[in-house]
């Protein structure tokens, strides 16, 4: 199978050759090498039951999660309740339904956020090379050390 290639230019001195595009038959044999992973199809299901909940929880959850009932607080899980209740009396699968859809919405503006900076930093160390890029990736390499 032929396919078109392009190089490209990574340092003055040396060039990668990349695909310059990924046909079908490589998606489709992507697709199904992850249809036949069992890790693969256990974290793709997983990711979409949660993505799923995300969406359509409010509408499922069995109770409002803002009520409170003080007759019902820190009662263990039971068929009412499946996670139990908080100390107020709050259904905690309700609230975990809801608040879902948070959670998921601030991870994706972190991931945003930090990539925007992340390419910013990497286009300013390329660009300015030398020194610049030195200091850049010595502050990234104490960031990261942190855990």
């Amino acid at each position: 199978m032929s396919q078109t290639k392009k190089t490209v230019e990574v340092s003055p001195g040396g060039s990668l050759t990349v695909p310059a595009q990924v046909n079908k038959q490589e998606r489709f044999a992507i697709w199904k090498r992850l249809l036949g992973s069992r890790n693969g199809m256990l974290g793709l299901s997983v990711t979409l039951l949660v993505v799923i909940l995300a969406l359509v929880g409010p509408a499922l959850a069995p109770y409002d999660p803002l009520h409170q009932n003080l007759a019902l607080e820190l009662q263990p899980p039971s068929w009412a309740h499946w996670f139990g209740t908080d100390e107020v009396g709050r259904d905690l699968f309700s609230r975990v339904l809801v608040g879902s859809q948070q959670s998921i919405l601030a991870g994706l503006v972190v991931v945003a956020i930090a990539g925007m900076i992340g390419s910013l930093l990497g286009c300013l160390s390329g660009v300015l090379g030398g020194r610049a890029d030195a200091i850049i990736m010595r502050i990234m390499d104490i960031m990261l050390s942190i855990p």
